[in-house]
């Protein structure tokens, strides 16, 4: 069975919050991460929409490390995400 969970970190229920993730096989974890910033009035599909990003962003990173591509591709760790509709600044 697979199994998602998302935990909001930020104890608010209001306004934009953080959460954790863990997606599980059974028992089994497979997927861990963190989401940023979700405006909770943006809905949950929002929600798991940025949880996949990151988890795609994460994917790609562990292939470039695996391939010797540390350091020749930039920061792995630090990625621009591309606004998603509705989110520029000033909205």
């Amino acid at each position: 069975m697979l199994i998602i969970k998302l935990h909001n970190i930020t104890g608010n229920t209001t306004g934009i919050a953080d959460y954790t993730y863990g997606v599980f096989v059974n028992d089994r974890r497979i997927a861990n991460g963190r989401i940023e910033g979700h405006r909770r009035a943006d809905g949950w599909q929002q929600l798991v929409a940025m949880m996949l990003e990151d988890a795609e962003h994460q994917t790609i990173r562990r292939h470039l490390k695996e391939l010797g591509a540390d350091g020749k591709c930039g920061n792995l760790g630090e990625y621009q995400r591309l606004p998603r509709k509705g989110h520029r600044k000033g909205e």
